[in-house]
């Protein structure tokens, strides 16, 4: 049960940590990123995700 707890928990603060750089990084960030992972791996499929790639910032 314990292990449950920890994987559940680790994909919180994972959510969390996500949720964040969604919302600091700019498009252009994420989009350099997504192609960088691309090219470094080889799988082209990644390139289909930046003409979807629409993230506003949050106003305060």
């Amino acid at each position: 049960m314990a292990v449950k707890q920890m994987k559940a928990e680790k994909k919180v603060a994972y959510d969390q940590k996500l949720c964040q750089l969604l919302n600091e990084c700019k498009n252009t960030m994420m989009k350099r990123s997504i192609r960088m992972h691309s090219e470094k791996t080889g799988n082209k499929a990644f390139l289909n995700l930046i003409p979807l790639l629409v993230v506003r910032a949050q106003i305060s």
